[in-house]
């Protein structure tokens, strides 16, 4: 995972602490990328509303995830996931 490169390519990092937090921002439109490891309860509602707006709530390799189980996320606009997946690797 080459997540030092997707930050030096982006306008920076930023981390408030919560995840509710970050979903908030995202739904609004204030981020347009949000990663981090999450547990299910952390991701689950915050996951559904995303994805009825329309933004992408993957595994941070862009595989769908498992609402049973932790990992890294990733909460992105479409065009931010493609433009961060090859930079991943």
């Amino acid at each position: 995972m080459n997540m030092p490169e997707v930050i030096r390519q982006s306008a920076g990092f930023r981390a408030y602490g919560s995840a509710g937090i970050e979903f908030s921002l995202m739904l609004t439109g204030e981020l347009i990328t949000y990663v981090s490891y999450l547990k299910p309860w952390d991701f689950g509602a915050g996951k559904i509303l995303a994805e009825t707006l329309g933004l992408r709530v993957t595994r941070v390799d862009g595989t769908p995830l498992s609402m049973l189980s932790s990992d890294f996320v990733m909460v992105a606009t479409e065009k931010a996931q493609q433009d961060i997946l090859p930079i991943i690797g």
